[in-house]
This record gives structure tokens, sequence and C-alpha cells, in this order.
């Protein structure tokens, strides 16, 4: 027995092509013979070349693929529910918008759709509607700048001041104003009438600041304390 020759468990893993916790199982087992020296477990060569013949003389056999039991669901195709409509996307390509605005247009009622297999499909004459809607908008946008109207947005940066303290202004001394295609509209005269307030309005503080610094500066000016007295009656007395 001491002179048969011994492997060490990793060789043996090697021969057998299995990984080397199968060898120990195997030592554990009883199916192959070994013995322990030092911290090593040594395997006896007769064994292993014992299972080798086993395996040669009866091959594992190969795994076959695994069939499906059931048939694959074809894909699902995305179609229109009814011919004519257009997807989001593919609208607002149409409408050179992004398809975010183009939902808002939808939850607004502005353009008719149908959900199909969780997609929004648009009516394509409802999307010719709105865009014929879109460019009368514009064409009387167009037709009010060129008799001089100003959108309350432009108007604003001429003036330099804020919309919404321009719109004050024209709400306080009740200016006329032009709604156009969702916009409001200024005349040149109401333009001028406001820029002409805005410079009295503003005359007027500088006024009120200059007047308002001169009070202050008398308010601050020193005054002699009661009871006592001055450096200069303190200098006379003596």
């Amino acid at each position: 027995m001491s002179g048969t020759p011994l492997i060490t468990v990793r060789e043996a893993a090697q021969r057998l092509r299995v990984a080397p916790a199968e060898i120990v199982r195997l030592a554990r087992e009883g199916r192959i013979r070994s013995r322990i020296d030092g911290f090593q477990r040594l395997i006896y060569l007769e064994d292993v070349q014992r299972l080798e013949a086993t395996a040669s003389r009866n091959p594992a056999p190969s795994k076959k693929e695994k069939q499906p039991t059931t048939p694959r669901k074809p894909p699902r195709q995305h179609r229109p529910p009814q011919p004519g409509w257009l997807a989001t996307r593919e609208a607002a390509e149409k409408l050179g918008i992004s398809p975010d605005t183009v939902r808002k247009h939808i939850h607004t009622g502005k353009l008719k759709s149908q959900k199909f297999c969780g997609l929004l499909y648009i009516d394509l004459e409802s999307l010719q509607q709105f865009i014929a809607a879109r460019t009368a908008l514009q064409a009387e946008r167009e037709r009010a700048e060129r008799e001089g109207f100003v959108c309350l947005y432009r108007a604003a940066r001429m003036l330099g001041c804020s919309h919404g303290h321009l719109w004050d202004i024209i709400m306080r001394y009740r200016l006329p104003s032009r709604y156009v295609g969702g916009y409001r509209y200024l005349s040149p005269k109401v333009i001028e009438k406001v820029r002409r307030l805005l410079q009295q309005r503003q005359r007027r503080r500088a006024k009120g600041n200059g007047t308002g610094v001169a009070q202050l500066v008398e308010h601050r000016s020193p005054k002699p304390k009661v009871g006592g007295s001055s450096p200069s009656t303190r200098a006379t007395e003596s």
C-alpha cells in the first residue's frame, strides 16, 4: 500500500475534469481512497485511473436544448385603431413641435385622440382642423403687427419694465388693448402714453427722493443737549 503512487486533489480534479470539491466528496464517500499527509489530502492514482476508464466507457450524455412547451406569442404590432390616425410622434413631426406639446394640446381638448395598445393616436381630421386654426391665428397676429400693434411682452421690453407692471398700468388707467390669437396687443398710441406715465412717475420718484434726503440730513444734524452746556459755552464761561 505504501508503494502505490499518490497525487494531489488538484491533479486528480484535472485528470477527471471535475472541481476539486468533487474529488473531496468522492473521498469522503469512500468511492476513492485518500490519505492525509500533514495538512494535504492525497488521492491514490489507481482509483483515479479506474474512474477515468469508467468515464471513457460510459461518456456523459450531451445536454439537449430545451424545447419550448408553449408556442411563442407573435410580437405586438402597434396599429392605429382606424386608418388615417397618426401616432403622437408622427403628429409632432408634422406640426414641428415636441410630443409633449402634442400631449398638452390633447389634454386641453384641441386635438382628438384615442388610446390603442398603450399609445395615443390622433385623428387626422382633428389635426388638420388644428393646423388650420393655428394658421388663421398666425395670420391674424401678422395683420395686427402690420397695423403697428405690439405684443404685451415685446412692449414691456421696449419700455424697460416687466409685463406684469405694464398690465397693472393698463388696468389702472383703463387703456385700450386688443386680444389677438391668445396674446394681448397694444397700439402705438397706448405705448406712447404708457411711456409718458412711466417718465412722470420716475420724475416724481426722483423729486421725492431728493426732498427725503434733505430731510434726513436735517434730522441727523447735531443738536445741543438740554440741561448741559456745549463746548463753545464752556469756553465762553471760562
